[in-house]
């Protein structure tokens, strides 16, 4: 059911494991800094070119809408590239972006910046997952899967950061110049793994999904959908919620640096736990995780100073965690052509995550952060639902015999 071998049909199978994985990880995170960085220090940023909660919402959103709009044709670009060439032009797009928004006078370039950003962003994440995927032994995976996800809440882990360090020192724009040149970084870490060499007058193989597997991928990509709709909203509208119920600005960075930490730890914790189970597919184990994430967004809702440190780690550890054993898993179940299974899934979290923040920055707006937080832990409830269904349906597929399509 899982297809071919990890280490078959790639060119740069003698890349390290380390520099597979760091460029993984560099990739991930440097593509969806702009998103997170622009949330951790959005109340500076405000303040200075002043504009409201909706259309710092509305930034968010285009920037995952174009992301999810490019993931399906960026997975299969992927597979014909390789990592190397994809992920260098990962590097310099988010490098450019983030450059454009640090030097934003007006929110109108604050857009082009974002929009500019949400192409290095769509080719980010096949790019890592096919590196993962042909460069890391398969039993190391969902480890490997772990680490490269953590990416994700760092990059809400440094937006907090961010507050003190850069936005109530120096000024939220050297947050985004030092994250550019963070971005640069990943030019020469790139790894020559995967893609297909272009030969005069012979057709183009490519990769192919084994059939039925698209329509599955489908029902997945509508859950990671409703999962993300609410992670995504919590890295972008966490210290705005915390600073509306009266916490100062740095403790609220504060706060959201420590649940950022709480997520980078479960995602890993959950990624060495899956190398040592003998189960490939956790889709199951996801939706289980989105159930208590929901709860903690439910009393996130709440309002109660009490319970927000148990809702901080709930909404974190359990609502972000997820991630990586969803990503895993459908690598697992497709090795036959990853990065197009997972350009077809990430889709689905990029629109989540172009949903999410819009409709929260609304919401907030005229009804209230709780109100927000409710809905969020009903949609994480929802993805739960569609995520088991998932499972059950990639149980029934066939294995796939070949993997290999010819185009001319």
């Amino acid at each position: 059911m899982t297809g071919g071998p990890a280490g078959s049909d790639r060119p740069g199978a003698s890349v390290s494991s380390t520099r597979a994985i760091s460029a993984a990880i560099l990739a991930t995170l440097v593509s969806v800094l702009p998103a997170f960085l622009l949330g951790g220090v959005a109340v500076q940023v405000r303040g200075d070119l002043g504009f409201s909660e909706s259309r710092l919402g509305l930034l968010v959103t285009v920037f995952f809408a174009l992301s999810a709009l490019g993931s399906t044709p960026a997975g299969r670009l992927t597979e014909r590239l390789g990592t190397q060439r994809t992920m260098v032009l990962v590097g310099a797009v988010a490098a450019l972006a983030l450059a454009t928004i640090a030097a934003s006078p007006t929110w109108a370039w604050l857009l082009v910046g974002m929009v500019v950003a949400a192409f290095a962003n769509a080719a980010a994440q096949p790019a890592s997952n096919l590196s993962l995927a042909r460069g890391i032994d398969p039993g190391r995976q969902g480890f490997a899967f772990g680490l490269k996800q953590s990416a994700v809440p760092m990059t809400s882990l440094l937006g907090g950061l961010a507050v003190p360090v850069f936005a109530l020192t120096l000024g939220w724009r050297w947050a985004f110049v030092a994250a550019a040149v963070l971005s640069l970084t990943l030019i020469p870490l790139a790894p020559p793994i995967g893609g297909r060499p272009v030969e005069r007058g012979r057709p183009l193989v490519v990769p192919s999904l084994r059939p039925g597997a698209r329509r599955v991928l489908l029902v997945l990509a509508a859950g990671a959908f409703f999962a993300n709709f609410a992670s995504n909203s919590l890295g972008v509208f966490l210290v705005e919620s915390l600073v509306d119920r009266g916490t100062a600005e740095g403790l609220a960075g504060i706060v959201l640096m420590s649940g950022s930490m709480v997520g980078v730890l479960a995602r890993v914790a959950l990624g060495w736990w899956a190398d040592r189970s003998f189960r490939p597919l956790f889709f199951a184990a996801a939706s289980i995780l989105m159930v208590a994430g929901g709860v903690g967004y439910l009393l996130l809702a709440t309002g109660s100073t009490l319970l927000t440190a148990p809702a901080i780690v709930l909404v974190f550890g359990a609502g972000w965690g997820w991630n990586g054993l969803f990503s895993y898993s459908v690598v697992a179940a497709n090795r036959e052509a990853p990065a197009a299974a997972t350009g077809i899934t990430q889709s689905g979290l990029f629109a989540g995550a172009m949903a999410g923040p819009g409709t929260f920055g609304i919401v907030a707006e005229r009804l209230g952060f709780d109100l927000g937080w409710a809905m969020l832990g009903t949609s994480l409830l929802i993805a739960s639902l569609l995520m088991f269904l998932g499972s059950r349906l990639v149980a029934a597929l066939p294995p796939n015999e070949d993997g290999q399509v010819v185009r001319r």
